[in-house]
């Protein structure tokens, strides 16, 4: 059966002026969403908040209508009030009219809301130029196939999106054992902190690409791809770019919050280049191995510490100075237990590669349910 947002649903606009004087403590910002997610999970406090904000209650899906290309909307299990710039829908109590249940479309509604299909439809009919925002009218003119066995098919869903989110939580487990690891090793050694740029340098040489010739270009879009370079010409190339070598990292200076660290070995291909808001890294690896400077660099430390100091006139175009880095002060114990962590280290790395492709899998299996 096909039928509209509006038909099943409601944007609900409850704004409280005051929020911290409100009763509700739990505040969802668009910085809380996870892209592509069925749920809100992560919230923060309303004790601070100066500016009206829209209540929302248990069993409420919200949406993100600004930049509606980073696809957040998901379905929230507490109440609380979320940003003005987020959309409140309620599904209706009584959808016996349309011969369904509430509760079946409740726990269907976020899955539609995250497919391909509702996604290219809110980008193409989002309103304005710069920052461009999905209308609640809009939204609730969407339509979509509501199966005859949306039961089943919720079941099938919900029992796919748990075993993802078990997967998820190893890849957590993983993480904090490896940073127990960290903590270890690198008390273990007597040795003082040490600056990073006596043991870390930065090699920047310019390159301006030539139409006609390939480059192998490292760059944030190839990053976030899966950490695969692209293979382009140098007349598509519109900017100068760094020459890259084999043992480099990369370490992003622009909106350092992302964490994008690019750890790079060997390189097969020529006319290697990468972009210049990465500052490359070389180490001196007869005292710093680049596997437990990488995951130095990663450490949630580190990106607190770099966002702290950022400047810029936006949230999304701060940057650091690349000799704030080599400001950075780093635990160096010997080279021994150096190998020690970086054997851990890339254990837990073959670990959770296998937990997300088994992730990607479950996602494919979402995505063919819901085609």
């Amino acid at each position: 059966m096909k039928c509209s947002i509006s038909n099943i649903a409601n944007v609900i606009s409850e704004s409280i002026p005051n929020p911290a004087e409100s009763g509700f403590d739990i505040f969802v910002g668009l910085e809380h969403y996870d892209s592509g997610e069925v749920k809100v999970t992560r919230y923060g406090s309303t004790q601070n908040l100066v500016t009206a904000v829209k209540v929302f209650r248990k069993g409420d899906i919200l949406l993100a209508r600004r930049n509606v290309y980073l696809k957040r909307a998901g379905l929230v299990e507490f109440d609380g009030v979320t940003s003005g710039d987020s959309i409140v829908l309620r599904v209706k109590d009584d959808l016996s009219s349309l011969s369904l249940q509430s509760e079946d479309i409740r726990m269907y509604l976020p899955f539609v809301l995250n497919t391909e299909e509702f996604w290219n439809y809110a980008e193409k009919y989002s309103d304005g130029t710069m920052s461009k925002r999905l209308s609640p009218k809009t939204l609730l003119q969407y339509e979509f196939d509501i199966p005859d066995d949306v039961t089943e098919k919720n079941r099938l869903l919900w029992q796919a999106y748990k075993t993802k989110e078990s997967y998820k939580a190893m890849i957590t487990a993983t993480d904090e054992m490896v940073k127990s690891q960290f903590i270890e090793k690198s008390s273990l050694s007597s040795s003082p902190l040490v600056s990073l740029k006596d043991v870390v340098s930065i090699v920047r040489k310019n390159v301006n690409p030539v139409p006609g010739k390939t480059y192998t270009l490292y760059s944030f879009p190839a990053y976030d791809n899966q950490q695969i370079p692209e293979i382009i010409d140098g007349g598509e190339i519109r900017s100068c770019k760094l020459d890259l070598t084999p043992n480099t990292v990369l370490y992003n200076k622009l909106n350092v919050r992302l964490c994008r660290v690019w750890n790079i070995r060997e390189i097969a291909t020529t006319n290697n280049i990468c972009s210049t808001e990465f500052i490359p890294l070389k180490m001196d690896n007869t005292v710093l191995l680049q596997e437990y400077l990488v995951y130095f660099l990663t450490s949630e430390a580190v990106t607190k510490a770099m966002v702290g100091i950022s400047q810029g006139t936006s949230n999304s175009q701060k940057r650091i100075a690349p000799e704030a880095l080599l400001k950075l002060e780093i635990p160096l114990p010997p080279i021994e237990i150096q190998k020690e962590f970086v054997a851990v280290y890339k254990k837990s790395d073959k670990s959770k590669f296998e937990l997300k492709q088994a992730i990607e899998k479950i996602d494919k299996v979402m995505r063919a349910l819901m085609q």
